[in-house]
């Protein structure tokens, strides 16, 4: 009995020893399970040593396997969605396995604007078109693995030969025709992520985090793909959070300003204002991944209040009319619309500037209209003092015509996705939507040109501006003046 007890002890401390030394690479739920285990271990056979005659020592081992099948072994841990696909927790033990152990490749996508075909189409209707992407995946997918990770997004795990290309044209295509549950359809758009073992990234918690911080940028962009393998950017939340901090405190904010073009003469006519902070490297932080933080860490105030001055430095120095310039565009957050004194702060910045409300468009994004009775007032007193607005992103799904009427929107700019869809013949309704804004009194402005054809397309039907990679990426400043500055009227090509 003695040898027993000594077994018993050596494998318990080395048991909690493996714990101690390996608890940066178990999550807090493994952890607090593991521990709880081997306690009731304990206190059995301690009650055993103490009381030999009593048959009790079965009891305790029960309850410790009870707690091992809850913690580690219930399937339905694993399981999401109706048990047709893996669940978050599955993508991080899997991820464990791969990162920094063998190759593999991650292909995942966000449904647009979750939250809001959730509202549309119901709880009930919205679940079972997920249970059919879940289907279809695993179905179309067998040899690798399909995971739900929630709000609408999913992953495909795989090894390092994984033909992601292939695959996410596939599941775009499926995506372009509505998913039919009990009879309603429902018409889903999505953004892809993808990340593989190129990437560098070392540890599985990490991949994970970069993964969960990209789809949820991808719900709400207008981006079809981010490529993490493709970026120097840095991946961790606090580094993005220290990079923003210090661009807010030493005044290191920077513009970028992307053309918008006059749809018949393709002269530049006016440009939108784009942020940019760097890293302590040196690299250009883009804005879908420090914006979620902005938003996240309360900062997205000062945050536009930085750019509207960086905005106001920029019209002081440079003639619009010398640059061929009617105006520029600044984006509102939806955060910033629910401050209650932001009219009274974007003022006071421009008079202190000297610089006249009517050179700046305000871009309002489809979701800031969820605010609305704030957001009227300030866009009231605003319009009032000489802004114009844009509303940004239109066709994601957040804006209704209710909505529109309430506010005197100067221009309107089609979202890249109801571009995308009539240039691959998938909506021929934008021709009559761009008809119904013009006779409204709003021009029209189609976001994401990449071809001279999708250009030529978005003239035809009565668009007044383009804007896009196929006429320009954003530029520095001084790259902007230096291309438009010599001559304003020079012709886009």
């Amino acid at each position: 009995y003695a040898v027993i007890y000594v077994c018993w002890l050596y494998y318990l401390v080395f048991s909690v020893y493996l714990l101690d030394k390996h608890s940066s690479r178990i999550d807090r739920f493994s952890y607090v399970g593991a521990m709880g285990y081997n306690i009731v271990l304990f206190i059995g056979n301690f009650v055993r040593l103490l009381l030999p005659h009593y048959l009790i020592m079965n009891t305790f081992c029960l309850l410790a396997i009870l707690i091992i099948y809850l913690m580690f072994e219930n399937p339905d841990l694993y399981l999401a969605n109706r048990r047709i696909a893996f669940s978050t927790r599955a993508f991080r033990a899997e991820l464990n396995d791969c990162v920094g152990v063998r190759p593999y490749r991650v292909l995942a996508f966000a449904i647009r604007d979750y939250a809001d075909a959730r509202e549309l189409y119901g709880g009930l209707q919205t679940d079972r078109g997920i249970d059919m992407i879940a289907a279809f995946l695993t179905q179309t997918f067998p040899e690798y693995l399909v995971f739900y990770l929630r709000s609408g997004c999913f992953a495909l795990l795989g090894d390092g030969r994984m033909p992601w290309e292939k695959m996410r044209e596939y599941i775009a295509k499926r995506f372009r025709a509505p998913w039919t549950a009990d009879d309603a359809e429902l018409h889903l758009d999505v953004s892809f992520v993808q990340v593989g073992s190129d990437s560098q990234i070392d540890n599985a918690d990490k991949a994970a985090r970069i993964i969960g911080d990209a789809l949820r940028y991808a719900s709400t962009a207008v981006e079809e793909l981010i490529d993490l393998d493709q970026s120097s950017e840095p991946d961790h939340r606090s580094e993005i959070k220290r990079a923003l901090e210090y661009a807010l405190e030493h005044d290191a904010l920077e513009i970028c300003l992307q053309p918008l073009v006059d749809s018949v003469k393709r002269e530049c006519v006016g440009a939108e204002v784009l942020a940019r902070i760097r890293d302590a490297e040196g690299h250009i932080i883009p804005p879908r991944l420090f914006i979620p933080v902005a938003e996240q860490s309360g900062k997205v105030g000062l945050l536009g209040e930085k750019l509207m001055e960086r905005v106001c430095r920029f019209l002081r120095a440079h003639d619009l009319s010398e640059l061929g310039l009617s105006w520029i565009n600044v984006n509102l957050s939806p955060i910033q619309c629910m401050q209650h004194d932001l009219s009274e702060r974007f003022l006071a910045i421009l008079n202190a500037n000297g610089v006249s409300p009517e050179s700046i468009r305000l871009e309002l994004d489809e979701r800031s209209l969820l605010v609305a009775p704030l957001l009227e007032e300030h866009v009231q007193t605003l319009c009032e003092s000489g802004f114009l607005f844009s509303l940004d992103n239109y066709g994601s799904g957040f804006s209704s015509l209710s909505r529109f009427k309430r506010y005197p929107f100067a221009n309107i700019k089609l979202g890249m996705s109801i571009v995308l869809d009539y240039c691959h013949g998938q909506d021929q309704m934008l021709p009559g939507i761009v008809q119904a804004f013009r006779q409204m009194g709003c021009t029209v402005t189609a976001e994401g040109v990449e071809s001279a054809e999708m250009a030529d397309s978005m003239t035809s039907v009565g668009c007044d501006y383009l804007q896009g990679f196929y006429f320009s990426k954003p530029l520095s400043i001084e790259d902007f003046v230096d291309t438009y500055g010599r001559n304003a009227q020079q012709a886009v090509r």
